[in-house]
């Protein structure tokens, strides 16, 4: 094909788009509007949910009615969810929170995507109805986003902390419980599971003990703030006695490494043995420390 005729072929498919454009943005009658609305209303009545959301969307496209169009796609969003359309549902009721929160009613909208998280988390809706608890932490991701208070998506922020748990994001449910509590310090409660987390987390990878120490902070806080009966000190309790333990056995593995021969060095290890005897007296690591106290340098 020659150069000239493939601009006349581009100009004309140019026409064609650009003549659908007009065709589709077309302003539509009043008449033509409320017809629609109407059909939309009575198939939402009788039930028709998924043929009442086409037709909102239908409309909410047609007006040039900023406020109808927001409405409309707030109809849509909550009749995909009662049609079982939960994806197309979670992406309308998503871009009605992120871009009309002024315009919409929140809690009506939170409740909702409440109820879509739900039906991801035990696979309602979802493929082969499998469990989608990752969709669900988003879901919830999205709430608390858009909403900083606290006290108001307390329960979001916990449930969201669960569902990272679930979806082996440690550090991230760390992070929403250290988020909550930096708002709203005396829930002790949520203080705990921090302290429980942060103690896990250290077990795992926690070269400089950090996290550890993180977990012995706030166990502390936790104990320095609730009552002698209540029913969650014994295990802040644990995790300070664990942390104990956890601590020793680290010294314990420092002195071994510097009493080994290619890294010998006896005045380290030795200095390690003695900090386990001395700091950590009620530990399993102590005994061992002073076996070898006695058999390396042959102290009582």
């Amino acid at each position: 094909m020659r150069f000239p005729a493939l601009i006349s072929l581009l100009a004309l498919c140019g026409a064609i788009c650009l003549t659908g454009c007009i065709t589709s943005t077309r302003e539509y009658s009043p008449a033509e509007l409320q017809s629609w609305q109407k059909q939309a209303e009575a198939k939402e009545l009788s039930g028709q949910h998924t043929a009442a959301a086409k037709t909102y969307r239908r409309l909410g496209k047609a007006s040039q009615d900023q406020t109808q169009k927001i409405h409309c796609l707030y109809k849509e969003a909550e009749n995909l969810l009662l049609a079982g359309k939960i994806h197309k549902s979670y992406a309308a009721f998503e871009q009605l929170l992120r871009n009309y929160t002024l315009f919409v009613p929140y809690n009506n909208i939170a409740e909702s995507l409440r109820q879509l998280a739900d039906c991801f988390e035990h696979g309602k809706g979802t493929f082969l109805g499998i469990s989608d608890e990752y969709t669900a932490s988003k879901i919830y991701d999205l709430i608390v986003t858009e909403t900083p208070a606290v006290h108001v998506s307390l329960q979001d922020r916990l449930k969201l902390a669960e569902l990272l748990l679930v979806t082996e994001r440690p550090e991230e449910a760390a992070n929403q419980y250290q988020a909550i509590l930096r708002k709203e310090p005396q829930l002790h409660d949520v203080r705990l599971k921090f302290a429980a987390l942060l103690a896990e987390l250290s077990r795992q990878n926690d070269g400089d003990g950090r996290k550890l120490r993180a977990a012995v902070r706030e166990a502390n806080i936790f104990l320095a703030n609730t009552p002698e009966d209540h029913p969650g000190r014994t295990q802040a309790g644990e995790i300070l006695q664990n942390a104990l333990e956890d601590t020793a056995a680290r010294l314990l593995a420092q002195a071994k490494f510097y009493l080994q021969k290619r890294h010998r060095r006896p005045d380290a290890a030795r200095r390690y043995l003695h900090d386990i005897r001395k700091n950590f007296p009620d530990t399993s690591a102590a005994a061992e420390a002073h076996e070898l106290l006695q058999a390396e340098f042959r102290e009582e």
